[in-house]
């Protein structure tokens, strides 16, 4: 899985015609998969801990940049939709 890649998709470890159920799901997978806390307890390196916590980061900056893409894009679409049909001159 890159996860030093710029995308997030790739961060998550999905495509951008996934669902967003699955997208979530994913995501909550992930973050469940890592605990900073467990870690840090097992390995008693805070470093380690430390990557941990920057990993969950990375993961929820990933999530909200898709989810937010995909609102925003929802909201676009909406005000488009609502706007008027606009005629031509001469069109009946």
């Amino acid at each position: 899985m890159p996860l030093l890649s710029g995308s997030a998709f790739d961060i998550l470890g999905v495509t951008q015609d996934t669902d967003d159920s699955e997208i979530r799901l994913r995501y909550l997978a992930l973050k469940d998969s890592i605990s900073a806390g467990v870690i840090e307890r097992i390995s008693g390196y805070p470093d380690l801990a430390k990557a941990a916590a920057q990993l969950l980061n990375r993961y929820d900056a990933a999530y909200d940049s898709i989810t937010n893409a995909r609102k925003m894009e929802a909201i676009g679409l909406a005000i488009r939709d609502a706007q008027p049909k606009r005629r031509r001159f001469g069109d009946a």
